[in-house]
């Protein structure tokens, strides 16, 4: 008897990533562009903190937007790490075995024998 495992289809990954990536973009923009610029006056401390007390409810959506940014950029990462792990299992191999011990020799202070 045979077990199957349910993989999930490169397209779906696929999908996700992009889904995700066009998430980021508006959150960025309203939590890197709008939020500041619509609440922070340079040079007045006085007018910045007369507009965050005036519209304190979109400082405070400046800040989850900027944090859920954060989070689906991680997200997108991941996702774009499941999605493109299978093309470079070797490279992945090879790096792994190599890498670790060549910057190990390389940085110790004393040659191991």
């Amino acid at each position: 008897m045979t077990t199957r495992t349910a993989e999930t289809s490169p397209l779906i990954r696929a999908r996700v990533a992009g889904l995700l990536y066009l998430l980021l973009v508006p959150l960025g923009i309203f939590a890197i562009l709008y939020g500041p610029a619509a609440l922070f006056v340079p040079g007045d401390a006085a007018r910045t903190a007369n507009n965050l007390i005036a519209s304190e409810s979109l400082f405070r959506l400046s800040i989850v937007s900027a944090l859920l940014s954060q989070i689906v950029g991680i997200g997108v990462t991941l996702a774009l790490y499941k999605l493109l792990k299978p093309v470079n299992k070797i490279w992945f191999f090879f790096l792994g075995n190599y890498w670790p011990k060549r910057t190990y020799y390389k940085l110790s202070p004393k040659k191991i024998i």
